[in-house]
């Protein structure tokens, strides 16, 4: 895989309800069901992308997005857990209310 470029697709939309968590989430567990390594991103304090992959309690998770911002913005290195699974080759990095 070394040297293969990396592709991004974002959902993004400021009106809601609009389908951006349906069909990031979809997007996402279907390419990892057909062998692609895929990390999903949840940007929003609501964490509705990160209730929708199976965490229930977001202000429960150990590594958020925004932990991760915050490392970058202190100039820290970055936790080496590593973020939850949402499936054998799917990887999010979920929010809360820090991310606000």
């Amino acid at each position: 895989m070394e040297g293969e470029a990396c592709r991004v697709y974002a959902c993004v939309n400021q009106k809601g309800g609009v389908a951006k968590t349906v069909t990031s989430s979809n997007l996402g567990i279907g390419l990892a069901q057909h062998g692609q390594r895929v990390l999903i991103v949840d940007l929003d304090s609501q964490a509705s992308q990160t209730v929708s992959l199976g965490w229930r309690q977001p202000d429960e998770l150990p590594v958020t997005i925004a932990t991760q911002l915050s490392k970058v913005v202190e100039k820290k290195p970055f936790d080496s857990q590593e973020p939850p699974k949402a499936g054998s080759s799917c990887c999010f990095f979920g929010a809360n209310l820090t991310i606000s």
